[in-house]
């Protein structure tokens, strides 16, 4: 069984880095320059730039209209994006170096009973009971992990861990956690831009896709966004945590869907973060709705359409509704979802070298 943990920004900023693109827009590099006209865009409407990269696209679309009102052509447009991209790299680079790397790493764990609501529990334990159940004794359940942000791995805790299942009733199944990929690169070379050219106006990047294309940049960068995308097609357990499931990265999104459709012995766990509300302490009614399984439920609901938002036009209704009631299981607890590596007993030590991915799943 193959096992993909995703990360996005969420985990980073879990970790304390301050990291987001609110917070760099809040920093000096934004707010002192008085040049940038994606600096300019940014401070006169923030929200719209909720989404970096889809707000970017967005502004390529209006740089004819621009030039011919105040004579902002591509030209100047293509300075102010590689500027922004080298103080972006270089705010993520200062903010990580004011939080200090973690004294334990920790392990990627599957004891996730304790994440979900009672009716999500009920479907992934029963699907991981019997996924575990046929491994065999000498295999193994075979874990990735894949980040989309730029910080460097003596940074991320999980970037060289083994994986375990301590104290579980699947402690029995050995796992090995043997790759580790920055599918968007790291500060040497970040890559923000659009998921396909409808994204962005391609009249004003004609010729200079490597600027806006994430396809094209992550080419530029060695492969590991295509030997990521390959994976997704032989994994039958997608994690995806601290992820905005924007629309700039919908292709990935898009490539688990399809595999969800071509296999329904595949599950994806998506790790929703939802804020807690500002509740008055006597307002205990509100508090027992926010944190009953019916809230959760109703969130989980809205995260699926969404997600299945990407879904290929050509997948039918048929396996769109199996995928929604069957295959996407939405989390909302992360209370000791990474466990310090002190904790756990190492058994990987005795295994065994293991191929790239473990045997595909038969399709029920």
């Amino acid at each position: 069984m193959n096992v993909m943990w995703m990360f996005g920004n969420g985990f980073d900023l879990r970790q304390g880095l301050k990291t987001s693109y609110r917070d760099f827009y809040a920093s000096d590099y934004v707010q002192t320059n008085n040049t940038n006209r994606i600096y300019k865009e940014i401070k006169d409407n923030t929200e719209t730039w909720a989404d970096f990269e889809l707000a970017l696209g967005e502004l390529s679309k209006r740089v004819p209209d621009l030039e011919t009102a105040i004579g902002y052509g591509s030209a100047q447009f293509h300075t102010d994006v590689m500027q922004t991209y080298d103080e972006l790299r270089s705010f993520i680079q200062d903010a990580a170096k004011k939080v200090k790397a973690p004294k334990d790493k920790y392990t990627l764990t599957l004891e996730l009973d304790h994440c979900f609501t009672e009716a999500y529990r009920v479907r992934y334990h029963e699907w991981m009971d019997a996924a575990t159940k046929s491994i065999g004794e000498k295999d193994y359940i075979d874990v990735e992990a894949a980040t989309l942000n730029y910080t460097t791995n003596t940074r991320n805790p999980l970037a060289t861990t083994p994986v375990f299942f301590p104290d579980s009733e699947y402690s029995r199944v050995q796992a090995k956690g043997s790759i580790f990929r920055k599918v968007h690169g790291d500060l040497t070379g970040i890559v923000v831009g659009c998921d396909n050219v409808s994204q962005f106006d391609t009249a004003v990047f004609d010729g200079l896709d490597f600027l806006i294309l994430k396809e094209t940049i992550c080419d530029g960068l060695g492969n590991e966004r295509m030997r990521f995308l390959t994976s997704i097609n032989y994994t039958h357990l997608f994690l995806l945590f601290g992820l905005s499931l924007g629309a700039t990265d919908g292709s990935y999104w898009r490539a688990i869907i399809n595999r969800l459709a071509n296999n329904s012995n595949t599950r994806a766990v998506i790790f929703d973060y939802r804020p807690a509300p500002a509740i008055e302490p006597h307002d205990h009614y509100r508090r027992r709705y926010y944190e009953s399984d019916v809230a959760h439920n109703a969130s989980s609901k809205v995260v699926t359409k969404r997600f299945l938002a990407y879904a290929d036009s050509k997948i039918d209704k048929r396996k769109k509704e199996r995928i929604e009631k069957e295959q996407i299981l939405v989390a909302h607890k992360f209370e000791d979802l990474f466990v310090p590596s002190s904790n756990c007993v190492n058994t990987v030590s005795k295994m065994t070298a293991a191929p790239a991915r473990a045997p595909e799943l038969a399709t029920a």
